[in-house]
């Protein structure tokens, strides 16, 4: 476990800021764009689980979730041979990766995937069939998201989450592994609200200006 040092915070509060950027003018009004957050994961890293439960889930839940834009790529710490992808918590990690992002993939928008990522991550230690219960507590049709895991459209959103994993610069390090308009957060990513709320230029949500929690977690890894 890391603590974000005050100096490297500071610096990432910063740069997130300066990328944040202005749309076209809308009818004379300036429209701030939002905030990307990205989130590269693995399905049953468990401190994967903890921070999509206690970092990403509060931001649907108190406002931050209408200024950012999110995305979560399934793929992680796994790596490739001849007989396909090698997951660092073995193939059931591989499988659950494959139906997250199918459910993310064919349910666009991040107000509806997200309830399913948040519900299958609570349930990880119900291995593969927390995918279909989740489905059916959210009423999600899930055969298609089935019909997609074993097809070749898995395959190719695989394929993908593993270019994305790699193209990352710098390469990420461990898993939970968080940007902010593009700039990885490394262990601030504890911050998350607070940078987000640096970051967004237009008007921001009042959690924004409350205290900020205290807590005695600090970022974790694998």
């Amino acid at each position: 476990m890391m603590r974000a040092s005050t100096t490297f915070l500071c610096w990432v509060v910063t740069l997130a800021f300066g990328q944040s950027t202005f749309a076209q003018q809308s009818g004379g009004l300036a429209v701030a764009d939002k905030v990307a957050v990205d989130l590269y994961a693995e399905s049953l890293c468990p401190f994967c689980a903890r921070f999509t439960q206690q970092s990403l889930g509060p931001l649907f839940q108190n406002g931050l979730s209408d200024i950012i834009d999110l995305e979560v790529v399934m793929y992680g710490n796994a790596h490739n041979d001849s007989q396909g992808p090698i997951c660092q918590h073995g193939p059931q990690e591989c499988a659950l990766n494959k139906i997250i992002n199918c459910a993310i993939d064919l349910n666009p928008g991040q107000n509806k995937w997200f309830p399913y990522l948040e519900c299958v991550e609570a349930g990880i230690s119900k291995g593969v069939a927390v995918g279909k219960s989740c489905a059916d507590q959210l009423d999600i049709p899930y055969e298609p998201i089935q019909q997609c895991t074993e097809g070749a459209h898995g395959d190719e959103l695989i394929v993908s989450a593993a270019k994305r994993t790699a193209a990352l610069r710098p390469a990420h390090q461990y898993v939970p592994w968080v940007l902010v308009n593009d700039i990885p957060l490394g262990d601030a990513a504890s911050s998350l609200p607070t940078i987000i709320c640096a970051a967004y230029e237009g008007k921001r949500p009042n959690v924004c200006f409350q205290e900020p929690a205290t807590s005695d977690s600090s970022m974790e890894m694998t």
